[in-house]
C-alpha cells in the first residue's frame, strides 16, 4: 500500500487520495499510546543524564510512542506527525499533539494544503518507497553505531537494509550486538539473543541498568 500510494502521489489528481488517507491514518492512531517497552526506554535514556552512560534512540517507526514516552528519538523513516513540501521541501506545519496529553490541536481535514514559500503541495514528512533516508538522521544514528558499545535491536530482524547496516556498522567497530525479538533470526553478527516481547523484557533490563 505505502509502495502504491508513493507512485499514486506522484500524479496531480493522486495528490488528494494521498492525503485523505495519511489524515486517516493518523486519525487511527492518534489515541494510541506507549507500551511498557517505550516507557522503559525513556527512563533509560533519562537515567543516563546522571550516569556515565550516553543512549541514542533510533526508531524505524513513523509513530510518536517513544516521544509521548518522554524520550527524544531520531527517526529513519520519518515521522507520521510532521509535513513538509513536496517541491522545496521546507517543514511546514505539524499536526501538533501539544503536550502529547490532548487531542484538542489535531486536525484531520483531508482539504490539500499548499506550501508558503513555493505553493507546493503539502506532504506527511514520511521516507517513501524508493526514496533516501533523511541525511541528518541517517548520519546521527551511523556516528552513534559506529561508536556505541552496545548496539540493542529491539522488534526487528536487523536483516532489513540500510537500517540493519546499522548493526553491521556497530559490530565492525567492536560492539555487542543484542537482539530482543519474540522471533529470533539468523543473523551470525547477533552476540546475546533474547526472545521475548519488548514490552516484557524492556521493563526488566532497564530495571537492573539503572539500579547498578
Amino acid at each position: 500500500m505505502a509502495f502504491q500510494l508513493s507512485e499514486i502521489s506522484k500524479q496531480a489528481c493522486g495528490k488528494t487520495m494521498v492525503w485523505s488517507w495519511y489524515q486517516w491514518r493518523r486519525q487511527l492512531v492518534a489515541d494510541k499510546k506507549p507500551n511498557p517497552a517505550h516507557v522503559a526506554l525513556a527512563q533509560w535514556q533519562y537515567h543516563t543524564q546522571s550516569s556515565n552512560q550516553s543512549l541514542t534512540l533510533i526508531t524505524q517507526n513513523v509513530d510518536d510512542l517513544h516521544e509521548q514516552a518522554g524520550s527524544t528519538v531520531i527517526h529513519l523513516h520519518g515521522n507520521l506527525w510532521h509535513n513538509r513540501c513536496s517541491q522545496c521541501e521546507t517543514a511546514c506545519q505539524s499536526q501538533s499533539r501539544g503536550s502529547y496529553h490532548s487531542e484538542d490541536t489535531i486536525n484531520f481535514d483531508d482539504t490539500l494544503m499548499t506550501c508558503r514559500h513555493c505553493d507546493g503541495y503539502i506532504r506527511p514528512d514520511i521516507v517513501w518507497f524508493g526514496e533516501a533516508l533523511p541525511v541528518q538522521a541517517w548520519q546521527t544514528a551511523e556516528d552513534a553505531a559506529a561508536n556505541c558499545e552496545v548496539f540493542i535491536s529491539i522488534g526487528t530482524s536487523s536483516l532489513v537494509y540500510p537500517a540493519a547496516g546499522l548493526a553491521q556498522l556497530a559490530k565492525q567497530n567492536g560492539a555487542k550486538i543484542i537482539e530482543i525479538n519474540p522471533n529470533p533470526t539468523p543473523n551470525t553478527i547477533v552476540d546475546i539473543t533474547l526472545a521475548e516481547k519488548a514490552g516484557v523484557i524492556m521493563p526488566l533490563l532497564i530495571q537492573k541498568i539503572t539500579a547498578l
